[in-house]
């Protein structure tokens, strides 16, 4: 009787077990869900990976942002602040990125943030971008970089027409505008 008790307390530990890991598992695997205007945005922190999915009820301004979003990530690989496109799959209006950390506060600011900035700043003229959304949500952090990740709301000069696009103020820089937002030196 005292060995069939034991081997039950010795099942039922096993199983709780199995039950604790399982659990862990499926919320460290689960992806971190927004969504927005132009879609949903998955967050896969455990794969480095974000993955956009552009809902295509507005047919013609999502598909726009979706191409733009895939270009301007062709046009900045392998600039330093931006995210390296993994995929893209037009069939299903997804774009694949890398996981460039968590939304830039005052308390995430690196030391060398100004620098960052500029260096940003430096790359939008190098690739003649004219207006870009510079929301906080916009720009990331992970050890210590600065990411800016929404590119599908990028306007390249050449394709602007008629001034649509709304360029950068001299006053305005980066640096300038992050703080004034996080009120710092």
């Amino acid at each position: 009787m005292k060995t069939l008790l034991s081997m039950w307390i010795w099942i039922c530990v096993g199983f709780l077990i199995v039950a604790i890991v399982g659990i862990l598992f499926y919320f460290r695997a689960s992806p971190e869900v927004l969504k927005g205007k132009q879609g949903i945005v998955s967050i896969h922190r455990d794969k480095d990976v974000v993955v956009k999915t552009y809902n295509m009820k507005n047919n013609a301004l999502n598909w726009s942002a979706y191409l733009t979003h895939v270009y301007a990530l062709e046009v900045l690989r392998g600039e330093p602040h931006f995210p390296k496109l993994l995929h893209a799959d037009p069939k299903t209006k997804t774009v694949t990125m890398q996981y460039c950390g968590d939304v830039l506060t005052r308390a995430t600011l690196p030391g060398n943030w100004r620098q960052q900035l500029r260096e940003i700043q430096n790359t939008a003229e190098k690739y003649e971008i004219d207006y870009i959304d510079t929301g906080d949500e916009n720009f990331t952090v992970k050890d210590g970089v600065i990411y800016w990740v929404d590119v599908g709301s990028f306007m390249l000069r050449r394709h602007c027409e008629n001034n649509e696009c709304e360029p950068f103020k001299d006053k305005e820089t980066l640096s300038d505008l992050f703080a004034e937002r996080f009120q710092t030196d």
